[in-house]
């Protein structure tokens, strides 16, 4: 497998294309609460984009992802349980 920094996969994130639309990428990540101490689903999207989150959820761990043009909200994922990006393996 190759493998990507995180600091390289949050950089690529906030890209923007030409036309100012977020970059699109494939993430895969396990989802937790800590709150609710539920979690342990592994969780896969293609054709991503990174997108904001309610204030309520903005820790400097989390980030917010969804499919556009999809109906699902967007999911608050934290960053350290990214495992894939783009094909790749994250490793801290």
């Amino acid at each position: 497998y190759n493998m990507i920094l995180l600091l390289d996969v949050l950089n690529i994130m906030n890209q923007k294309d030409l036309k100012g639309n977020p970059e699109i990428f494939s993430i895969c990540f396990f989802t937790y609460s800590r709150t609710k101490k539920t979690g342990g689903e592994m969780i896969e999207l293609k054709n991503a984009v990174k997108t904001g989150l309610p204030f309520s959820l903005k820790d400097s761990q989390m980030i917010g992802v969804k499919v556009p043009k999809s109906s699902h909200h967007p999911i608050a994922v934290n960053t350290r349980l990214i495992t894939r990006f783009n094909g790749e393996k994250v490793v801290l």
